[in-house]
């Protein structure tokens, strides 16, 4: 976290010389995900349409990366998550627990939940609660399910997108965690003249374009008939900051079967 002081009863950031700069102690990034894929101090995004498991896909990686066990392909580091639902109700949220213990048998004690239908993550409340659970749980890593649940004015205004992300990047700068929030794709484009659905890639988020331009790390879920399966859901890599550019990872198609397991299909 930079160094802050008060200036006529403002925070600033401390001015430096590059000289001073360059002797700041620097550590290397700590990977969360995979080598770089998603480090600690990164912003993540998941897009995707409906039924495209996209809660579950987070729950899952919030399971593996507590327990330090691998996430669909990667390997992960053990690190304490705090899962944010704000989208479904309490009852319904402990239903998909519950299938996770059954699956996984154990829950991790550095693992972490809020229920919150009524959290906005755009307001200076909604922000210090935030910040006030990551402080006190230590979590490295910050899952928000969703982003339409947490933008008290829609996902559409700008402005109110970079209030979120200002609260966002606070976390993420003082507290070294890496944040990945779910989001939603808009209505798809449909091309008459090739009879199919247009893919605009991460251009069919929803939204504000802030959110895509600020992400170091973006997946898109699609939900397609892959390899003769029915049901079958890629996950695309869709952005990457970090990772060197000759290791971009492949699509990665799975089905998801009735014990909230993700079967990677080869």
């Amino acid at each position: 976290m930079p160094e802050l002081r008060l200036v006529d009863g403002l925070v600033m950031v401390k001015l430096e010389t590059a000289r001073e700069f360059l002797k700041w102690q620097h550590y290397p990034p700590k990977p969360i995900i995979g080598d770089m894929i998603l480090p600690r101090g990164s912003l993540g995004l998941l897009v995707g349409d409906e039924e495209t498991y996209k809660s579950w896909l987070m729950l899952d990686m919030a399971w593996s990366v507590a327990e330090g066990s691998p996430w669909l392909i990667w390997n992960t580091t053990k690190t304490g998550v705090l899962l944010v639902n704000a989208e479904l109700p309490k009852e319904l949220y402990w239903e998909r627990w519950s299938q996770m213990v059954r699956n996984k048998k154990v829950c991790p004690d550095n693992l972490w939940v809020i229920n919150d239908m009524r959290l906005k993550l755009d307001t200076a409340q909604g922000q210090t609660e935030l910040e006030g659970w990551v402080s006190n749980t230590g979590a490295g890593l910050v899952i928000i399910d969703n982003l339409y649940r947490v933008a008290s004015k829609g996902v559409n205004d700008g402005q109110v997108i970079n209030m979120f992300l200002d609260g966002v990047d606070l976390i993420r700068g003082k507290y070294n965690a890496a944040v990945v929030i779910v989001h939603h794709n808009r209505k798809h484009q449909y091309d008459t003249g090739l009879h199919k659905k247009v893919d605009m890639g991460l251009e069919d988020a929803t939204g504000s374009k802030y959110l895509v331009n600020h992400a170091t790390t973006a997946w898109r879920v699609v939900r397609q008939n892959n390899l003769g399966v029915e049901d079958a859901i890629t996950l695309y890599t869709a952005k990457l900051t970090f990772e060197r550019p000759n290791l971009k990872p492949p699509p990665v198609t799975f089905v998801a079967n009735d014990k909230a397991e993700f079967d990677v299909l080869v």
